[in-house]
């Protein structure tokens, strides 16, 4: 069943996340020597098992635990709010690092973890952890939101039907326009309006679901 729906895969992978992060806190104390640790084993991770898959998704958990640690560290260490403290600075932020992930997506523009497909790794590691600080940043910014919130509460009902929805799409778009799917999955733009219209088709989704086998 995990690889009919590949994205249930990031459930058991989060997990093991946590295991080998537990691991090296227990053998390691200094956090930046953890974050070395890490990196070398996401390094090897990607040079040995780019065409292996191992159960659970544990070749992807290796390459994932560095992004864990480094997050940890962040999170101990109040960086983000150290960095922020000026709206002005967070507008700024939050634009440079969107500018760079969109550039650097298009050098490198096929990343599919959950197939060890990574492309240049360190354009991989560059546009990662960009694009994470971009969400954080816009986080800031927006501080609450109604519909976010609701998107959060159900992000398991997400997590399992937005595949299905994007692979339809894609189909539906390589039918209509001529485009093979390699052309859609690397193009940017086009990704962008799949997304947008696979979250528009996941919001009935999440009450139809909730109403069918949440009932109270």
């Amino acid at each position: 069943f995990l690889y009919i729906n590949i994205p249930i895969l990031f459930i058991t992978c989060m997990f093991i996340v946590q295991l080998f992060f537990f691991f090296f806190k227990k053998i390691i104390k200094r956090d930046v020597f953890i974050i070395l640790l890490a990196l070398i084993t996401s390094v090897l991770s990607y040079f040995l098992f780019s065409k292996i898959y191992l159960p659970w998704s544990i070749d992807t958990a290796l390459i994932g635990v560095l992004f864990f640690s480094i997050g940890f560290g962040i999170k101990k260490y109040d960086l983000i709010n150290k960095i922020t403290r000026s709206k002005l600075v967070l507008v700024f932020l939050s634009i440079l690092t969107f500018c760079v992930t969109v550039f650097i997506s298009q050098l490198n523009p096929v990343v599919i973890m959950a197939e060890n497909i990574y492309g240049n790794y360190i354009l991989f590691l560059i546009s990662s952890a960009v694009g994470i600080l971009f969400v954080i940043f816009i986080s800031l910014l927006i501080k609450k939101s109604v519909f976010l919130s609701f998107l959060g509460k159900n992000s398991l009902i997400i997590l399992g039907f937005h595949i299905l929805f994007i692979f339809n799409i894609r189909s539906i778009i390589s039918l209509i326009f001529q485009l093979p799917q390699k052309a859609i999955v690397s193009d940017f733009y086009i990704s962008l309006i799949i997304f947008l219209i696979t979250m528009i088709l996941c919001v009935p989704t999440i009450f139809v679901w909730n109403k069918l086998f949440l009932k109270k």
